[in-house]
């Protein structure tokens, strides 16, 4: 667990920083981050509790968003996901918007998500891969 509070804290740093009351472009990053994470999850129609927890748990810490807050961004994402079937735009949004340690930090983050699967599939990792190339993040 320490390796994922240290991953959390790292992405925490190249986030944007506070303006006043506001965070600029914060609901974008976060619905975005949400899009993402729910994508991978469900691209199986299995959304299972690990999975629903890492999530929310994830977004809770990294945004520092109360579980309403949390709960709303998932209820939003997860209707972008069913609806639009495609989730490139949100990745783009982050390549645009974030520092490369940053996407690789999210790259991280799907896949831990990806691991709490109880059974891996090859869409899963081609999705996952795909996100990784849309983000910028080079295999090294």
């Amino acid at each position: 667990m320490k390796i994922w509070h240290t991953i959390l804290e790292m992405v925490r740093r190249h986030l944007p920083q506070d303006h006043g009351d506001k965070k600029e472009n914060s609901h974008s990053i976060e619905l975005a981050y949400a899009v993402l994470m729910i994508d991978l999850a469900l691209v199986d129609n299995d959304f299972n509790k690990k999975e629903h927890a890492f999530v929310k748990t994830t977004l809770c810490e990294l945004f520092e968003l109360s579980l309403d807050q949390v709960y709303e961004l998932m209820d939003e994402a997860q209707q972008i996901v069913t609806v639009n079937h495609d989730a490139d735009d949100f990745a783009y949004h982050l390549k645009n918007t974030l520092h490369a340690e940053t996407r690789e930090e999210l790259v991280a983050i799907l896949d831990n998500l990806l691991s709490l699967d109880d059974r891996q599939d090859s869409f899963e990792l081609d999705l996952r891969n795909r996100y990784q190339m849309l983000l910028g993040v080079r295999v090294t």
